[in-house]
């Protein structure tokens, strides 16, 4: 009887994981545009042509002041959609609410979760930035522009985004808790890859 118990309950936790995983498998793809059609509004809202690629957004802005908040938007449009869902979720499902949630999260919880997610690039990044020390990341850009080390954006949004991912995940009712967590990062991670080696640079190719 506990044999036959706890096969149930791993193959209960077994679809929970690949229900998130393919969930998320969308995310990055999804916040990745979202964030460089911020880039892309600044450009042609001011008259210059834009266009967005899988990855980036590429105009020609010839006004420093102008390209720096076109660099701002895209971490900017991040940001809001993520801390609106945050606050949603705060409010809409507190702690006593959630942990009715015995079986799964509701739809509306879990699209929330998703457009959260989002503010997780900068995680990525942070990690992209230590390895490859890359100069085109927005935040290294605006660091440089304001003078600040990028150093301090890059890793204070990394911070940021850290904490409230951790307050997101002690949310979640604990009886599925990790196994929801791991089926997302490990959905997202997939979903990095595959935009960005092959979806992407083929739907939206940098000219």
């Amino acid at each position: 009887m506990e044999s036959l118990r706890e096969k149930i309950n791993m193959n209960k936790h077994f679809k929970i994981f690949l229900k998130y995983m393919l969930i998320f498998l969308f995310a990055p793809a999804v916040g990745t545009l979202l964030h460089e059609f911020g880039h892309y509004i600044v450009a042609i809202v001011n008259g210059y042509d834009a266009y967005i690629a899988y990855a980036y957004t590429i105009y020609n802005i010839d006004n420093p002041l102008l390209e720096f908040w076109a660099w701002n938007a895209g971490p900017l449009v991040t940001w809001i959609l993520s801390l609106t869902a945050f606050t949603l979720m705060e409010i809409y499902y507190n702690k006593r609410k959630r942990d009715t949630f015995t079986e799964d999260l509701p739809p509306l919880n879990i699209l929330l979760l998703v457009i959260f997610s989002f503010s997780q690039r900068f995680i990525f990044n942070a990690f992209g930035y230590l390895i490859r020390g890359s100069t085109l990341m927005d935040e290294v850009r605006i660091g440089v522009y304001l003078g600040i080390h990028p150093n301090i954006i890059v890793y204070g949004s990394a911070l940021v985004a850290v904490e409230f991912l951790i307050i997101v995940v002690y949310r979640i009712p604990k009886s599925y808790r990790y196994t929801l967590f791991f089926g997302a990062v490990f959905g997202a991670i997939l979903g990095y890859l595959i935009w960005y080696d092959w979806l992407g640079p083929i739907f939206l190719p940098i000219y």
